[in-house]
């Protein structure tokens, strides 16, 4: 697809086409220093959804099943410092959202709509420290998202993402 096709938004295109990095203190963030993913690698996966354990879980149609979602992001983030950092930023098209995907649990958290990559750039750790919700009174609010009916269900459980041609679309 490339990286033109992904519908990032003109603030995004123009802080990695510039080659910028995120100009945060490293000891701000939980993941501390946080390596984005550079402009031509940037590719569309299939990110792992489960809702088990999460705010979401009652109302989920497939509760008690043993598979996920898999909904199409954009990985921002390439390394960290002190964190697995593959999803600790990500851009939604279908959704037109920034969020956060936790590997650990496998669950996305998205941002409010008005959030720009403007605003994440200039505080870094406020979104990024998002990922560990409640554990920092500055981090940016998040809801999960809610991965049914828009997103495929896959019976297969993924603990990181997918090739769109193997995991879903």
């Amino acid at each position: 697809m490339g990286a033109s096709g992904l519908n990032l938004t003109s603030d995004l295109v123009s802080f990695l086409k510039e080659r910028r990095r995120l100009d945060y203190a490293a000891s701000a963030c939980e993941a501390g220093l946080v390596i984005l993913v550079e402009w031509a690698s940037l590719k569309l996966e299939a990110f792992p959804v489960d809702t088990q354990s999460t705010p979401l879980e009652e109302a989920d149609p497939r509760r008690g099943n043993l598979g996920c979602y898999l909904v199409p992001a954009v990985n921002l983030t390439k390394d960290a410092e002190d964190y697995d950092g593959v999803g600790l930023l990500l851009w939604l098209p279908e959704h037109r959202r920034y969020g956060t995907w936790d590997s650990s649990h496998p669950f996305i958290a998205v941002f409010p709509e008005d959030t720009t990559w403007t605003d994440i750039a200039a505080d870094p750790p406020r979104y990024i420290n998002a990922q560990w919700e409640g554990a920092f009174g500055d981090a940016a609010h998040t809801e999960p998202l809610m991965p049914w009916p828009g997103h495929p269900y896959s019976a297969g459980q993924f603990y990181e993402p997918q090739p769109l041609s193997e995991g879903g679309r």
